[in-house]
């Protein structure tokens, strides 16, 4: 920084008019008193956040205990029922009285109703309703084991052995239950404990806050107030040396007027001829002429800007910058050319001025500055502008990417769900049904051992079930491995797995010539092996399938590939559903699939860029497309 206390420079806004710095007690002071007040708001503000949340906390503890109490009486009352379920049962096969199936029903009932209520009461606790869901098949085999009990006594008579045996599989099923609403019970009452620690440590916190915020509060408005006794000396002294600076300074005008009015001619001749804004300043910084363009960028009419000094065209922050340029000028009489700086303009509103200022001297002395300004304000309102956008778009991608992260960890705790969750009571169900086989197969009769086969095939469906869920989720998280993809290949690789399908079909194949793509090779044979896989499905009433494969180009960028089929077909009234998941538009005693299988190909063809769509007309035939863009590929 340059030293610019020269007796020949014109004072700056915080000198005085003997070119003596003022104190600048004022406003230190000024922005200590600002600070201490800003702290001591600010604690007592936080003393009231901290009540207000202490309060909120409470509340919430208050719903939580409140919740748990609940929550521990249902699964009580469902605990309860069931047991009273059995006692009715045992009665029943004892004594044959119709007046336990009345009690035996009405305590079924009661285990659904507060099932119910459980489902209600953990609705908007996902952990806990992820638990009573899991309960709910548990109950069901439960209750399923006493209905056949009962019944088996009313269609058989007595039967020890037979009943004993049921009794066993009902006393394993109800272990689990047991087991699942004490883990529940034992976790609802480890919240309640945890809340009331909470509650009386955030007492305690808040307490200890108010007292310490309290305190600092009443000696931070102690010491200001000494601070503003201080400062009232100190401005009556400053008030004096500022009238004294202000007699010197008006002795200093009145010899620059003189010197001034003898360039005055001068610098009326450069200011009529000037094409750019252009000013003259004193050594004041006072505008002493300026010519109509100047006047103009600042807002101003010529005569009001005459007298004007600098220092009212600009912000605190530009002007000890300008100032520096200005003593610059004068003392070294060297120019200072192009410089941006922000003027504030007559109707307050801002403008970007690039200025150069130099020296004007008259008989070998300097007698003032003057320079030349011009507008730069739009060229820097659209650099602004583009500033902003790419912000804007900075942000709008952060914000997507933090979305699209949040998605694949929901995405991947679901599958682990899956995974793990679902797929145990179904390896329950198909071990128990094949011990239920060679237990009672002696005993069975045909309607039980279909009951059994129906179990069994359930359980196998469930599981096909989340294997495709889980090849869904996959779909959506996995990356994708752009590399060349040979078309016909692929889909000739789709076919061979096929096959199976294919056996004692009698199928006409119209396949068309297909270009090579950019692709991830293991997703889009998936795709093909779905849509392929429909087409022999839904064809299967033909006596003659005809399937038809081809491709064509609808748009300059854009390749469409198609599978036509003389099968089924659906009514377009539907087509909207056909992609979406678990979504069939045709009964699964009339064609087997889970309704996952389309879902698959339009999550893979978007991410790929395309898009998916169907036509059909029932009973006649169906055409599935699917468009990639066109990607130049590399030599398969």
């Amino acid at each position: 920084m340059e030293t610019l206390n020269s007796p020949e420079t014109i004072p700056s806004p915080d000198r005085g008019a003997a070119g003596n710095r003022l104190p600048t007690h004022r406003w230190s002071t000024e922005r200590k008193t600002g600070l201490a007040f800003a702290v001591a708001m600010g604690i007592l503000l936080t003393n009231g956040f901290l009540l207000y949340r202490s309060s909120n906390q409470q509340i919430e503890n208050s719903n939580a205990v409140e919740y748990s109490h609940d929550l521990i009486t249902v699964m009580e009352q469902i605990t309860f029922h069931l047991s009273d379920a059995e006692n009715a049962r045992r009665g029943f096969i004892l004594t044959s009285s119709s007046r336990y199936l009345k009690h035996f029903q009405t305590a079924t009932n009661r285990v659904d109703e507060d099932y119910e209520q459980l489902k209600k009461l953990t609705a908007n606790h996902p952990e806990q309703q992820r638990k009573v869901d899991a309960l709910k098949p548990q109950i069901d085999r439960r209750s399923r084991i006493l209905v056949e009990s009962i019944q088996w006594q009313q269609q058989h008579g007595p039967d020890p052995e037979k009943q004993g045996a049921l009794m066993d599989i009902g006393q394993r099923m109800m272990e689990p239950v047991r087991q699942a609403s004490a883990a529940m019970v034992e976790s609802a009452r480890d919240t309640l404990e945890k809340r009331r620690m909470e509650a009386l440590i955030g007492i305690q916190s808040t307490t200890r806050m108010t007292l310490i915020g309290s305190g600092l509060s009443i000696g931070i408005l102690a010491w200001v107030f000494l601070l503003l006794v201080r400062e009232n000396v100190r401005r009556r002294a400053a008030e004096t040396a500022l009238r004294l600076s202000n007699e010197e300074l008006e002795q200093r005008v009145a010899m620059e007027v003189k010197r001034a009015e003898q360039a005055h001619e001068f610098r009326d001749r450069i200011m009529e001829n000037a094409v750019f804004g252009f000013g003259a300043l004193d050594l004041k910084g006072n505008f002493t002429r300026v010519n109509q363009h100047f006047a103009d960028i600042m807002g101003y009419r010529v005569e009001e800007m005459i007298g004007l000094s600098y220092v009212q065209l600009l912000s605190a922050e530009n002007l000890a910058v300008l100032s520096k340029y200005f003593f610059r000028v004068i003392n070294n009489r060297s120019p200072v050319l192009y410089r941006e700086v922000d003027v504030i303009r007559k109707d307050g509103s801002s403008a970007s001025v690039v200025f150069s200022w130099s020296p004007m001297t008259l008989n070998g002395d300097v007698i003032g500055v003057v320079g030349t300004a011009m507008d730069v304000t739009a060229h820097k309102g659209a650099e602004a502008e583009i500033r902003r956008l790419n912000r804007e778009l900075e942000k709008r991608v952060a914000d997507r990417t933090s979305q699209l992260q949040g998605v694949n960890r929901e995405l991947e705790a679901f599958s682990y769900s899956v995974s793990h969750d679902l797929r145990a009571p179904l390896r329950h169900v198909d071990g128990f049904v094949d011990m239920l086989r060679k237990h009672a197969a002696a005993s069975l009769d045909d309607k039980g051992r279909r009951y059994l086969d129906i179990i069994a095939d359930s359980a196998k469906q469930m599981g096909t079930l989340i294997d495709d869920l889980l090849d869904f989720s996959r779909v959506g998280r996995s990356e994708l491995k752009w590399l060349p993809v040979d078309m016909n290949q692929l889909v000739q690789e789709a076919l061979r797995e096929l096959e199976p399908d294919l056996r004692s079909r009698d199928i006409t194949w119209t396949i068309g010539t297909l270009p090579a793509v950019r692709a991830d090779r293991s997703m889009l044979k998936l795709v093909w092996v779905n849509l392929l896989s429909n087409a022999v499905k839904y064809t299967r009433p033909r006596a003659r399938a005809e399937i038809e494969i081809g491709v064509q180009q609808i748009e300059e960028d854009k390749l469409e590939f198609f599978i036509r089929d003389n099968g089924v077909g659906f009514d377009m009234r539907y087509a909207d559903k056909l992609f979406g998941v678990f979504q069939r538009l045709h009964r699964a005693d009339e064609f087997e699939g889970t309704g996952i299988g389309l879902a698959n190909v339009r999550r893979i063809v978007i991410r790929h860029g395309g898009s998916v769509r169907a036509e059909a007309v029932l009973n006649e035939g169906a055409t599935f497309r699917f468009s990639l863009p066109i990607i130049e590929p590399e030599p398969v």
